[in-house]
């Protein structure tokens, strides 16, 4: 249980400048009752080395180090509204290791109605892949919402501790695309109980951001269509929930509809077990999807199998092959993709598999 302290932070305005490196792992909170991860640790992203520390409570202004022990001119800011202790830890029983010392220790944004805004200025522009920490220690019920600004991307964080990261219990993963101004902006709210924040990882994407294009996604287990199969709904614009995340696994297509140019990219599948991207000529029952598994069965027609892949420990994948060879393509036609995968320990619905939702790709 927190304890409330009634304050208001003004945060320190900062200019953007360019940046030399732009892979960051950063540990908020509290840096001597737990210490920082060692550099061999990856977190949820896989992304290992130097871990630099927010502390202090805010503004947490900072010049960061990136992962390679370089300075660089990205600076840091976070302005706070609400009642928010600042620097904050709490010993989880469950927790250890570099677990322990990135998500033990955190920024306490403070009770419902609290917010606190993060600014990373000076970033190369380019698309990243931005993991927020925000999981309360003390208690499990408290969760956490995260947008990125400019968006209405809201994905909320928290739960019982599961053993290891998971998207929507430990992190929120967003992919966003930094212009020439070289600012990010993250609006961390507190959804129940107390907010948090333990920490981000910065890691940059050599393709675009999904989006409305290449892909438009489609067939959603959010309620908003066809039925979850056992009442598995998912969050929105996901597929239906598994045995790892409750939200659900999201595909989405980043890069171009060209030869070479397209990825496959899923998050929120269960750590280590395979999955099969698959392509169809349709979207089935108009794009509402058929129950199938644990999951809906959202493209189909002419199905080609396209690559089996294993989901990382963090619970995400990405094609590798050449989409338009093995997919037979030619260009002007218009296919459907999904990934089916196992769930075979906790499988909600007691099949053992699920999937993701659809993205329709016009080449």
């Amino acid at each position: 249980m927190r304890k409330i302290q009634s304050s208001w932070w003004v945060a320190l305005l900062v200019a953007p400048a360019s940046a030399a490196a732009q892979e960051f792992n950063l540990d908020v909170g509290d840096a001597t009752t737990f210490g920082i991860p060692s550099s061999a640790y990856g977190a949820a992203a896989g992304q290992a080395g130097e871990w630099f520390s927010l502390n202090g409570g805010p503004p947490y202004a900072f010049t960061l180090d990136d992962v390679h022990g370089t300075t660089t001119s990205v600076v840091t800011d976070c302005q706070v509204m609400g009642n928010g202790l600042g620097d904050y830890s709490s010993d989880n029983a469950l927790t250890s290791g570099d677990d322990e010392l990135l998500m033990d220790d955190l920024q306490d944004v403070g009770g419902v109605g609290s917010t606190a805004i993060w600014t990373f200025s000076g970033l190369a522009p380019g698309a990243y892949n931005v993991f927020t920490y925000a999981w309360a220690p003390d208690v499990a019920t408290y969760t956490t919402n995260i947008t990125p600004g400019g968006t209405s991307d809201t994905q909320v964080s928290g739960g019982p501790w599961p053993g290891g990261h998971a998207l929507g219990t430990t992190y929120a993963l967003h992919c966003v695309t930094v212009d020439s101004a070289g600012v990010l902006v993250l609006e961390i709210a507190t959804a129940t109980g107390f907010g948090s924040v333990n920490g981000f990882q910065l890691v940059p994407k050599s393709t675009a951001c999904g989006g409305g294009a290449p892909g438009v996604a489609f067939c959603f287990c959010d309620g908003g269509g066809t039925a979850a199969p056992c009442g598995n709904t998912g969050a929105a614009g996901n597929g239906c929930a598994n045995g790892s995340v409750s939200a659900g696994a999201n595909l989405t297509a980043t890069g171009a509809p060209v030869p070479d140019g397209l990825v496959l990219e899923a998050v929120g599948l269960v750590p280590g077990q395979p999955g099969l991207y698959f392509q169809g000529d349709n979207e089935i029952n108009g794009g509402l999807g058929v129950t199938f598994g644990d999951g809906l069965r959202c493209a189909g027609g002419g199905v080609v199998r396209l690559q089996v892949v294993a989901a990382t420990t963090a619970g995400t994948s990405a094609t590798t092959v050449d989409l338009f060879v093995t997919g037979g393509i030619t260009p002007g036609d218009t296919r459907s993709y999904q990934l089916w995968y196992r769930d075979p320990a906790s499988s909600p619905c007691g099949t053992g598999f699920n999937l993701t939702n659809g993205v329709t790709v016009d080449w």
